[in-house]
């Protein structure tokens, strides 16, 4: 069976970084279907925010034809309605559906590379799952690997569909809960935030070991709602020169729940401390003026910027030159 994937050569209007990462995705997936039993392509796809495939006209007449075939993933919870929830593309044959499956990757590269405009936040096309025979008891497993249940015993979920989350479970999952998900998953493989196709591998073949509905602690629970606000605090960060990665994510989860700690918790607090920490040093917090400033009592409610307004720019650079000459001593 040939397996292979051409790139497209004449999609320009999505810009050259998208361009790019379609390019790059094309061929790893490529190699990836080398190593697959079959050539089966199957796309998850998140319409929550938005869903490019479901106006695309050459997906939607593959679908009235028989060609491809949608499964929708099953209830999750009542705050997923129906019609936003997650569904699997299925496309049994890659060699003979090329085409068709290259709308996947462009729509996730435009994505990937914010082709569609700033407000545009969704990412639709999460995932490549490859090999799999049966798109409808796929649907199944990652309905039930979504369920899970928060600290307090409701029942909850886990949008690990995501691209911008399932790359932080590992690190913040207990390991063996994260093991029992991926098995769940198969052959999953998705755009990093740097846009690179990076695969999951489980210890066992999808669906061949049971799986208990997650139950996450305080701890990790409160880990899993810090992703979204790392997330945003990297997309700053890369003109800082931080980029997403597993220690940066561990950085700014650290720089959160200090900020937080002192009692600034609103996004504008928490970016503010982030900018300052990420542009100077982590710990800028530890000077003495900067602590005074951040714990003075005041009769009225001051953001972290207003406390910190009192000091300029060569102050900031002050602490920014102790920190490379820390950095060279060591």
């Amino acid at each position: 069976m040939d397996k292979t994937l051409t790139a497209h050569g004449e999609q320009s209007d999505i810009g050259g970084l998208a361009d790019s990462i379609a390019k790059n995705t094309t061929d790893a997936l490529r190699l990836v279907l080398d190593q697959a039993p079959s050539g089966s392509v199957s796309v998850v796809v998140d319409p929550a925010l938005a869903d490019p495939l479901g106006a695309n006209e050459l997906i939607l007449s593959a679908l009235a034809s028989g060609r491809i075939i949608r499964c929708n993933f099953g209830r999750i919870h009542d705050n997923i309605a129906a019609i936003a929830s997650p569904y699997v593309l299925h496309f049994a044959d890659q060699a003979r559906l090329e085409r068709l499956i290259q709308e996947t990757i462009w729509t996730a590269a435009a994505e990937s590379a914010g082709s569609f405009g700033v407000e545009y936040k969704a990412r639709s096309v999460c995932a490549w799952v490859v090999g799999e025979a049966d798109p409808a008891a796929l649907a199944a497993r990652l309905t039930t690997a979504a369920l899970a249940v928060r600290p307090d015993g409701s029942p909850w979920y886990l949008r690990f569909w995501d691209p911008r989350v399932i790359w932080h479970l590992d690190r913040v999952l207990p390991k063996p809960v994260h093991q029992s998900l991926l098995t769940q998953l198969g052959r999953w493989h998705t755009l990093d935030p740097l846009g690179r196709l990076v695969g999951f591998a489980a210890a066992q073949p999808a669906g061949e070991a049971p799986f208990a509905r997650m139950r996450f602690d305080a701890e990790t629970w409160r880990s899993l709602s810090l992703i979204g606000m790392i997330n945003i605090v990297l997309v700053l960060a890369r003109d800082w020169d931080v980029w997403p990665n597993v220690a940066n994510a561990v950085r700014i989860e650290r720089l959160i729940r200090r900020c937080e700690s002192l009692g600034y918790t609103t996004e504008q607090d928490v970016l503010a401390f982030c900018a300052c920490a990420l542009t100077t040093r982590d710990d800028f917090d530890s000077d003495p003026r900067v602590d005074q400033a951040l714990r003075t009592s005041s009769g009225q409610q001051m953001s972290l910027m207003q406390r910190l307004a009192q000091f300029d720019d060569a102050f900031w650079l002050g602490l920014t030159r102790q920190t490379q000459v820390q950095e060279s001593k060591t």
